[in-house]
């Protein structure tokens, strides 16, 4: 958690900025739900059933500018919805 929230710091993310989190329920969910609000960070936990096509309207609907992506829910062509 504590090394998931310096990477947050590092990569410029600032208070009540958005983290969108798209995970099944994990641990490593968990490391990311809490490790964004170490950071100071707001955690916006997104639906993993929605189509990957519907990620984008939440990610722009809370404003989320980083979104951290469990690779067993989402695979690499499907990336290219959310540009």
């Amino acid at each position: 958690m504590r090394r998931f929230a310096a990477t947050l710091r590092e990569a410029g993310v600032r208070r009540d900025e958005r983290i969108a989190l798209i995970a099944p329920d994990s641990r490593w969910l968990s490391i990311g739900f809490w490790g964004t609000i170490a950071a100071g960070a707001v955690a916006v936990p997104v639906n993993t059933l929605l189509k990957p096509s519907d990620f984008r309207h939440v990610i722009e609907d809370c404003g989320a500018r980083i979104v951290v992506i469990d690779p067993s829910i989402i695979d690499e062509s499907d990336l290219a919805s959310l540009d």
